[in-house]
C-alpha cells in the first residue's frame, strides 16, 4: 500500500500537486508553496488552464524546483462535487508517479484529512486475478501544511474500501465462508 505521511514543508518528492482555480474575472489563483508559485502561474496563463472540475495537466518542473514533475489540478469555486479537495486530491494521485506531496490550501484538520483521503483512494491499485505487477503507482503521498491530517483514519478508510472493493470485484466462487471472516 502506499505509505501515507503530513509535512509542514515542502518534502523531496517526484512530484508537487497543486490547485488552480479560476474565477469569473479570469485572474487565476493557485496554492503553489512561493518555490514555484509564478511558475505554476505562468504555465496554467500559457495552457490556458481552465481549473475546471475535472480538470488537470501535468508539466516538468521548473530547474529551480526539487520536484521532477508538477500537477496542475481544478478546483472551481462552483464544484459539481460534495467535497472539492478530496475530489482534487484524488485528480492528483491518478496523475502522478513515484512519489507525492499535496500542497494545497486548507483551512483545518478535517480539510487536511480530506486531501489525504481523496489521494490515499485514488492511489488503491487495481485489483487484478492475472498480473502478478499489482504494485501502486504511488509509492508515498505527502499532505504539506500546517494542518495534520488525521492518517490513521485515512488508513482505515483506504484500507476498508480495498477490501469491500476486492469482495465486489472478485468471482463469487472464489470465496469459502471461511477464508471471507479471515
Amino acid at each position: 500500500m502506499t505509505d501515507l505521511a503530513h509535512a509542514a514543508r515542502l518534502p523531496k518528492a517526484d512530484t508537487l500537486a497543486v490547485t488552480v482555480t479560476v474565477p469569473a474575472d479570469g485572474v487565476r489563483t493557485t496554492s503553489a508553496p512561493s518555490e514555484v508559485h509564478d511558475f505554476v502561474l505562468d504555465a496554467a496563463t500559457r495552457l490556458e488552464f481552465d481549473g475546471k472540475h475535472d480538470s488537470f495537466s501535468v508539466v516538468p518542473a521548473p530547474p529551480t524546483s526539487s520536484f521532477t514533475t508538477l500537477v496542475m489540478v481544478g478546483l472551481p469555486a462552483d464544484s459539481p462535487v460534495l467535497d472539492p479537495l478530496r475530489y482534487a486530491a484524488g485528480v492528483a494521485a491518478r496523475a502522478a508517479k513515484g512519489s507525492l506531496a499535496l500542497a494545497f490550501t486548507t483551512t483545518n484538520t478535517a480539510e487536511s484529512t480530506h486531501v489525504a483521503e481523496g489521494a490515499a483512494l485514488a492511489a488503491i491499485p487495481a485489483f487484478t486475478r492475472k498480473s502478478s505487477d499489482n504494485a501502486p503507482a504511488l509509492a508515498s503521498i505527502t499532505v504539506v501544511g500546517k494542518h495534520k491530517p488525521d492518517l490513521d483514519a485515512v488508513r482505515a478508510s483506504r484500507d476498508a474500501v480495498k477490501v469491500v472493493r476486492d469482495l465486489v470485484t472478485e468471482v463469487p466462487n472464489i470465496l469459502s465462508p471461511d477464508e471471507l471472516a479471515r
